[in-house]
């Protein structure tokens, strides 16, 4: 499924966080590496600092060895539009890149690359976090896992392919979660509105989401990936960082609009949680189905 990965630097160590993931799926998928630098930014730009980036993405390509197929590009253009033009012109098909993460999508840093590529990329996003540790690449003994939040939609289920293609090369393990949200968790006094009612509304809501799991669960074990599943009662955002702690994952694939406006409000807000307040690599799908009604 991804054939080639890109992954933006701008001559910072804190850029290159995004490598190791980035290298580890172009060596499991057989992906080439496309590392690119625009050159004006922070102020920089002309002959001189096409040159200081071309040198410097050089370096790094010597650094990373001769066993991947690493391609460099640089661009004069500012940084968001580079990394759209270069991904549009060799076909990208995935984006690994580090981002500040400070006060989650809606805020990443006022104006910042993350957020222009978040709204406008048609391709999913691969995200580590700047401020996180950085991500420990397990090893195959270790039996990482990849965790995969579902809510019985298909549009979130639109990760699903992006997941089963990561988990098969890598051949990690998924981990799909459901999480079932009690009705008192939506009213101002859970303690005075819990009930017998409620109680039967969320066991009932608990069986369906058992069932659902196990339906999705049979379809990808019969292409021979390995699924364990989740069912978590509470808030879909914690919930979703509790398992990603409790299971060891060590990414979260996840479906987003990505996009600003009401839409990313109202579907993004639980993987804006996520990337605010967990440390996981994060990996946002743009369903097909939005970018087709996205002008």
């Amino acid at each position: 499924m991804f054939s080639r990965l890109l992954v933006p630097l701008d001559g910072s160590s804190l850029s290159e966080r995004a490598l190791p993931i980035a290298t580890l799926l172009a060596q499991a998928t057989g992906a080439q590496l496309w590392l690119v630098r625009a050159a004006r930014e922070r102020g920089s730009q002309g002959p001189g600092a096409c040159q200081e980036a071309q040198t410097y993405l050089e370096g790094v390509r010597r650094r990373l060895g001769d066993a991947l197929s690493i391609h460099i590009a640089t661009s004069d253009t500012p940084p968001a539009r580079a990394i759209a033009t270069i991904a549009a012109q060799h076909t990208i098909d995935l984006i690994v890149m580090t981002t500040h993460g400070h006060g989650g999508l809606q805020r990443l840093v006022h104006g910042s690359v993350a957020e222009a590529i978040l709204a406008d990329s048609r391709v999913p996003v691969l995200l580590v976090r700047m401020n996180a540790p950085a991500p420990a690449i397990p090893t195959h003994d270790e039996r990482p896992r990849v965790l995969v939040p579902l809510d019985g939609s298909p549009f979130a289920e639109a990760a699903l392919p992006a997941a089963a293609a990561l988990a098969r090369a890598l051949d990690w393990t998924l981990v799909l979660l459901r999480v079932a949200i009690p009705p008192t968790a939506l009213l101002v006094d859970p303690e005075i509105a819990r009930t017998e009612t409620t109680d039967r509304i969320l066991e009932a809501e608990s069986i369906a989401a058992s069932h659902y799991l196990k339906g999705i669960a049979d379809g990808l074990q019969a292409e021979g990936l390995r699924i364990e599943t989740r069912l978590r009662v509470g808030l879909a955002a914690q919930a979703i960082l509790d398992e990603g702690a409790a299971s060891g994952a060590s990414l979260v694939i996840m479906a987003t609009h990505g996009r600003s406006g009401l839409g990313r409000m109202l579907r993004g807000s639980v993987a804006t949680e996520v990337l605010h307040r967990g440390s996981l690599p994060l990996l946002l799908v743009r369903p097909s189905t939005v970018n087709a009604a996205e002008p």
